[in-house]
C-alpha cells in the first residue's frame, strides 16, 4: 500500500514539474503576484480606514412631521454624493475607499433613539442633506453609545441575539418601497398614509429596562454602472422574445419595477440587528418578534427580507 501511495506521490510531482519546467512557473509567478498585492491593498486601505475620524449624531425629529417620504428620498440622493472616483495613486497608493455611514435605530429600555455616525471629514455634506429636507430637525453631537459597553462572552450576566437581513432574491428586483405604502382614498376623500416603519418603533417600545436593540443600516453609494447592466439583463430574461403586450401582468409589474428602480441612485447595503439584556429578562421568543417588522416591506410579485445568519436561540 505504501509502494502504490509514493508511486502516485511520484506521479503527481513528475506531472506537476513538468507543468512548471514547461510554462507554468509563469502561471505561479502570476497567482503569487496577485495575491501579494491583494496583501498590500489590505494593507494600505486598513491604515486608511484606521486614519477616519468618526462623528455620532443623534437625530431628533420634530413632534408634527408635515414632510413627505418624498422629502427623505431626496436625503439618499444627496447622500450619493459620497461617492468618489479615485485616482490611481489615491486608490493603490494612499488605499482610499469610498466613505460609507451606518443610519440606526436604537432602543435603550424602550426609548428610541435616532443615530446617524458619519466620517467626520464628510458632515457637512450630511447635516445639509438632512437640514435642506427637514429644517425643524435637531442633530446633536454625542457619543457612541457601545463606547463604554465591554462585551465578555463568557460573562453569563449578558445574553445576546444578533443577525443580519440579506434579500431572497437579486438585489437588483425591489422590495416594496414607500410608494406603496399610500393607500386608497377613503369616503371621507382624504389620502392615509401607512408607515412602514410603525411595526417596527411599536416592538422597540417593548423592552425591558435592562434589554437592548438596535437596527443598523449601513450604506456606501456605488457607481451606476456596477449594478445597472445587471438590472438590464435581469429585465431583458423577464420579457425574453414575447412582444410587451404578451407578457403576464405580473410579469410586466416586476420589469416596470426593475426598471423604475434604474432610475435610483445605487447603494451597497447591510441592516444588521442586535438584541441584548441582562439573563433574568432577556427573551430568547423574541427573535420572532423582532424580525416581524420587516414583513412589511415583502411582496410576492417582487423581493422579501430573510434572516441571513444569527445564533440559533432553542
Amino acid at each position: 500500500m505504501n509502494d502504490g501511495l509514493l508511486t502516485n506521490l511520484g506521479s503527481i510531482a513528475s506531472v506537476a514539474w513538468y507543468l512548471f519546467s514547461h510554462g507554468g512557473w509563469v502561471l505561479f509567478v502570476l497567482l503569487l503576484i496577485y495575491i501579494l498585492f491583494q496583501i498590500y491593498l489590505n494593507e494600505i486601505q486598513t491604515n486608511y480606514k484606521n486614519s477616519l475620524e468618526w462623528t455620532t449624531y443623534e437625530i431628533k425629529p420634530p413632534k408634527e412631521n408635515i414632510s413627505s417620504f418624498y422629502s427623505a428620498e431626496q436625503i439618499f440622493i444627496q447622500l450619493h454624493q459620497l461617492f468618489d472616483n479615485w485616482t490611481p495613486q489615491e486608490k493603490y497608493i494612499e488605499g482610499r475607499l469610498v466613505f460609507w455611514l451606518s443610519l440606526e435605530i436604537v432602543s435603550l429600555g424602550g426609548k428610541i433613539s435616532y443615530v446617524i455616525r458619519i466620517p467626520t471629514k464628510q458632515k457637512e455634506l450630511v447635516e445639509a442633506s438632512f437640514y435642506a429636507n427637514y429644517p425643524n430637525i435637531e442633530m446633536n453631537e454625542i457619543q457612541d453609545y457601545l463606547s463604554h459597553f465591554e462585551y465578555d462572552p463568557d460573562n453569563e450576566k449578558y445574553e445576546l441575539f444578533g443577525g443580519e437581513m440579506i434579500l431572497t432574491q437579486n438585489e437588483v428586483m425591489p422590495i416594496r418601497t414607500y410608494r406603496e405604502f399610500i393607500s386608497l382614498k377613503g369616503p371621507d376623500a382624504s389620502e392615509k398614509v401607512v408607515d412602514p416603519l410603525a411595526p417596527l418603533l411599536e416592538v422597540f417600545t417593548r423592552l425591558d429596562a435592562k434589554e437592548f436593540f438596535a437596527m443598523q443600516l449601513i450604506i456606501k453609494p456605488v457607481g451606476d454602472d456596477s449594478w445597472r447592466k445587471e438590472a438590464e439583463k435581469l429585465a431583458a430574461e423577464l420579457a425574453g422574445e414575447k412582444d410587451f403586450q404578451q407578457i403576464d401582468d405580473i410579469t410586466k409589474l416586476r420589469i416596470a419595477a426593475i426598471k423604475s428602480k434604474l432610475g435610483k441612485p445605487g447603494f451597497k447595503s447591510k441592516i444588521r440587528l442586535l438584541h441584548m439584556g441582562t439573563s433574568d429578562v432577556f427573551n430568547k421568543d423574541a427573535k420572532k418578534l423582532f424580525l416581524s417588522p420587516f414583513k412589511v416591506f415583502n411582496s410576492a410579485n417582487f423581493n422579501s427580507f430573510k434572516l441571513g445568519f444569527g445564533p440559533k436561540k432553542d
